[in-house]
């Protein structure tokens, strides 16, 4: 008998569960416009926060980031969400100029509201870790889902180093 309901209850939630997913579509209009421009604004303040302080650049990713985030650096490495805050607070990582450009950003939701957003831009930036200082150039892409509380959280970001010299397609 449980067997049974199985067979009959597990297509059943299948499609219940993606038919949720395949709505989320981009979305466009005015609502999408102004959760952009809600990312955008993110993505300036943490620009000015990383280049202002340790503990500014700090505060923003404890604040912004979920615990779960999902964090590739250019290195390749994947530290987690504490392990970036500490970096960033002891002043291992730091950044002295950022020049982020070629901002594109998607939204997704259902029925009209909100719930991912993907940002991506290219960066120019001098930046130093554990006291090496370098000039950077890399693609970046951010991921933000709205939590609960109404608040974005950045749940993935991943920045790809591009070689001095090659001008990265767009």
């Amino acid at each position: 008998m449980p067997i049974m309901i199985a067979r009959i209850l597990g297509p059943m939630l299948l499609a219940l569960i993606l038919g949720g997913a395949i709505k989320a579509q981009e979305m466009t209009g005015q609502t999408a416009e102004k959760t952009k421009k809600e990312l955008l604004d993110l993505e300036t303040s943490k620009g000015k926060n990383l280049v202002a302080s340790a503990a500014a650049a700090a505060d923003w990713q404890d604040h912004f980031c979920a615990d779960g985030v999902a964090l590739t650096l250019p290195d390749g490495s994947t530290p987690s969400k504490a392990e970036l805050v500490a970096m960033i607070r002891s002043g291992d990582i730091k950044d002295e100029l950022i020049n982020h450009h070629d901002y594109h950003v998607h939204v997704y939701g259902i029925n009209g509201v909100a719930h991912t957003g993907v940002v991506t831009w290219t960066g120019d930036e001098i930046t130093s870790y554990k006291g090496k200082r370098e000039h950077v150039y890399e693609k970046t892409t951010d991921v933000f889902a709205k939590v609960d509380s109404g608040e974005w959280k950045r749940v993935v970001h991943h920045v790809s180093s591009v070689p001095p010299g090659i001008v990265p397609l767009n």
